[in-house]
């Protein structure tokens, strides 16, 4: 697939599909034999958060429209609970030892295709209330983590619509081999951070969401824009052999990090980093970053719904000030522009 180079270098791994909403695809993973009883308590606190937001979708609708278009919410609050759906997700669990998210996206799937092929149109039209049940406990069960970081497996290349700085506030980047995306630019806020953590990122890839699985493999070509799905052996060995020269070429250009930033005829230039999140700033001081020139505050504010509290803010000033001794630290007044919602 091609797109466009917007931090430049070699980046291989296995494809981790960030959802729109900045959660990862359902995630799957074999469970430890103690991690089952937790796994089972999960799921059961889904369910009744599910059936009381179904409850309180019903009570809305039947006030605002009335009883009988109300009552699509009751059956859905039922087929929450149906034994054999339940017993199914249960089994997965316990006895193939799959994680809830894998477990319940499987058994709603067959579910739903069971019931589409029979030949009762009233019946069949039950299975599309069995996946939007599914999808709600679903979104319940991923939205745990909602508000924290997020976290993909190491070595992995993030694949997205879209990456917003609400979602890119909150991504991890240590571990990530390389970012791929629809949309973007080489000026958007997840490029800048890409290009000052050294993470090969292509934009304008059509298609990638949608055409490239959660757990293919990966190579992405930072310069040429150029995304591998699968690659066979000959190909995965020549990319393998271009990335350990550019690591040389990395390792002999940080030779000069510890250079003074000096003009020939004697003047001292200060060379201080654009940052926006704590890693950054350990990164630039190993580039020899004299400190940080501009704490773009914008990013504490936007990887939230809600405003970060005084403390919250002072915590991230400090920690940025601590990391950066004894160099200085710019912080900016608070940017919040007409192009941020």
């Amino acid at each position: 697939m091609k797109g466009l180079g917007v931090s430049s270098g070699i980046g291989r791994g296995k494809a981790a599909l960030l959802l729109s909403d900045g959660h990862l695809a359902v995630p799957r993973r074999k469970l430890k034999k103690n991690e089952v009883k937790s796994e089972l308590e999960r799921f059961e606190n889904a369910l009744l958060e599910t059936e009381r937001e179904l409850a309180e979708l019903h009570s809305i609708v039947e006030k605002r429209i009335g009883p009988s278009e109300a009552a699509i919410f009751s059956a859905q609050i039922t087929l929450a609970r149906d034994p054999m759906l339940v017993s199914d997700v249960l089994d997965a669990v316990t006895k193939q030892r799959l994680n809830i998210e894998a477990s319940l996206t499987d058994v709603v799937a067959r579910a739903a295709k069971m019931i589409a092929e029979l030949n009762d149109p009233l019946i069949q039209e039950r299975s599309a209330d069995i996946r939007d049940v599914g999808r709600r406990i679903l979104t319940v069960l991923m939205r745990e983590h909602s508000g924290q970081s997020v976290i993909v497996p190491e070595g992995s290349v993030v694949v997205a619509t879209e990456l917003l700085p609400s979602v890119t506030a909150h991504l991890q980047f240590q571990g990530v081999k390389a970012l791929v995306t629809e949309l973007g630019s080489k000026t958007s806020h997840a490029a800048i951070l890409a290009r000052s953590m050294n993470i090969p990122y292509v934009v304008g890839v059509e298609g990638a969401a949608s055409k490239i699985r959660h757990g293919d493999d990966l190579i992405v070509d930072g310069t040429s824009g150029e995304v591998i799905i699968n690659p066979n052996t000959s190909l995965d060995q020549y990319y393998g052999k271009l990335e350990a020269k550019l690591e040389i070429r990395q390792e002999a250009l940080q030779e000069f990090s510890s250079l003074s930033s000096t003009t020939r005829d004697g003047v001292l230039v200060q060379l201080s980093a654009n940052v926006a999140k704590l890693e950054e700033v350990e990164s630039a001081l190993q580039c020899g970053s004299d400190g940080v020139g501009l704490c773009r505050t914008e990013f504490l504010f936007m990887g939230q719904d809600k405003f970060p509290t005084e403390e919250e803010q002072f915590q991230f000033y400090k920690g940025m000030a601590e990391i950066a001794k004894p160099y200085g630290v710019v912080i900016r007044v608070l940017d919040l522009g007409a192009d941020k919602m």
